[in-house]
């Protein structure tokens, strides 16, 4: 075993050797249970532990560092294969569309790249979720109708599955 040395009555780990045996991909979105409506985003459980911060961008011109929106369980699954009704926003709302949650920055970053060739701008969060570091891709925000439902239909077109999460 050449990541264990023996010395001393105490055994030393090399770190980056052991690190990539533990290193575990979950490929399942975070939340993926569609609900009957779309849902309204409540402040998580642990918000004051896990705060969100936004990902460098290679773009210079989106600098921000606020957080992302967060989801509730009542966040409604658009990807199924049915067509589901959609309710028009109401003057005031404002809307995201989260567009994958990723185990590694490197898969968020290829599905903004793969956004932004369907003409879609999206940001990349950072968040902590039951201990678990996931980087969110989220498009928007919409507070025009026709807007938010031109982006689900090229979301749609292109394969991608999606949540549309109300802001708070």
């Amino acid at each position: 075993m050449d990541s264990v040395e023996q010395g001393l009555g105490h055994t030393r780990f090399e770190f980056y050797s052991i690190l990539p045996e533990l290193e575990v991909v979950v490929e399942k979105p975070v939340f993926n249970e569609p609900a009957s409506d779309i849902g309204t985003m409540a402040p998580p459980q642990q918000s004051a532990k896990a705060q969100a911060t936004q990902l460098p961008d290679s773009q210079p011109t989106q600098t921000s560092t606020t957080p992302g929106p967060s989801i509730a369980s009542g966040a409604r699954a658009d990807n199924d294969l049915t067509e589901q009704p959609v309710r028009r926003l109401q003057p005031g709302e404002v809307f995201f569309l989260q567009a994958g949650s990723f185990a590694k920055p490197a898969d968020a970053e290829r599905r903004k790249v793969d956004l932004l060739l369907m003409g879609l701008s999206a940001n990349i969060y950072a968040v902590n979720v039951g201990g678990v570091r996931r980087y969110r891709v989220h498009i928007g925000p919409f507070t025009d109708p026709d807007q938010m439902d031109d982006a689900r239909g090229r979301l749609r077109a292109n394969g991608v599955k999606f949540i549309t999460l109300k802001a708070r």
